[in-house]
């Protein structure tokens, strides 16, 4: 067996413009209402815009003390971005078979305005989903929201792709929603991958140079990595995809600066020589047309 990580790839928003994420967020309500998804009024994704709004007009204020303030902020943006990556991604990348459906697009409306640390909502565990199918189609593959969450083609076979959030930096948390994800697959008859969203696990990447965060990613998440491992013994388990957020305010005159990072990581469990031949060009294709695509999106956002 042989385990074969990826290039791990980063996400950076150097240049988002609150006040666009505004419009962007306005203009998500108007496509989901033109979708025929009832939206409710107060909602998540409104709040997001009332916040973020209340901050650009100068009616509500970040300090360098005001933690609570700042995390209300940053999950704001968080909410307006993936939901915009989401909805962006299901009009302007549309597939033969709707990856997007209405009953799931309608979870960005629902759920708490901010969770702490270790808690879970159901809500933000569907947007994760959705952002993971957004994820897959920015690649270039055919998604279809099927169980366990997506599936699609990989390597001339359908596999499964389970999509799971985890809310704790427990290893033992980390390892149930691995177990359950692996349960998903083999209920379904099918090989595939665990796409993990495992924040709490990379609790700092403030590094100043791209190397150095990409250090210390894998460093934080080198108990993750281990415990991913022993899932190649599993052989419904093919692999994972590994997605983390990490965003923060400095603070310099008093006036803040963002600074906002999404590396994804992807890990294959391979036979032989052969299969990791293929799975490094598939990737490489992947992460190619994944790249073009947040290019793209990160001009819609300055």
């Amino acid at each position: 067996m042989i385990n074969e990580w990826s290039q791990w790839g980063n996400l950076e928003l150097p240049g988002v413009s609150s006040a666009v994420l505004v419009a962007r967020g306005r203009e998500v309500l108007a496509r989901l209402a033109r979708r025929g998804i009832h939206i409710p009024s107060p909602n998540r994704l409104a709040n997001a815009i009332q916040l973020t709004d209340a901050l650009n007009e100068g009616h509500r204020l970040l300090s360098e003390g005001d933690i609570h303030g700042q995390r209300a902020a940053l999950n704001a943006f968080r909410t307006l971005f993936e939901a915009f990556v989401i909805v962006w991604t299901a009009e302007e990348r549309p597939r033969r078979v709707n990856p997007f459906p209405n009953e799931r697009l309608a979870y960005l409306l629902q759920g708490r305005d901010g969770v702490q640390p270790g808690a879970t909502d159901p809500a933000r565990d569907i947007q994760f989903e959705l952002y993971v199918g957004a994820y897959l189609v920015l690649c270039g593959l055919e998604a279809r929201a099927i169980e366990p969450d997506y599936c699609t083609e990989y390597r001339g076979e359908v596999i499964g792709v389970a999509a799971k959030r985890v809310s704790s930096a427990k290893p033992a948390a980390l390892r149930a929603r691995l177990r359950k994800a692996a349960q998903q697959l083999r209920r379904n008859n099918l090989r595939g991958f665990v796409a993990l969203s495992v924040d709490p696990w990379i609790p700092d990447l403030s590094g100043s140079t791209i190397e150095d965060v990409g250090e210390q990613f894998n460093d934080q998440l080198a108990r993750a990595h281990a415990i991913i491992q022993d899932q190649s013994e599993k052989s419904a388990v093919l692999g994972a995809i590994i997605f983390g957020h990490w965003s923060r305010f400095e603070f310099s005159n008093g006036m803040p600066r963002l600074i906002w990072r999404e590396p994804i990581q992807t890990y294959s469990f391979v036979e032989d020589e052969a299969e990791l031949t293929s799975f490094v060009e598939l990737h490489v294709g992947m992460r190619n047309r994944y790249e073009n695509a947040v290019r793209e999106l990160g001009h819609l956002l300055i």
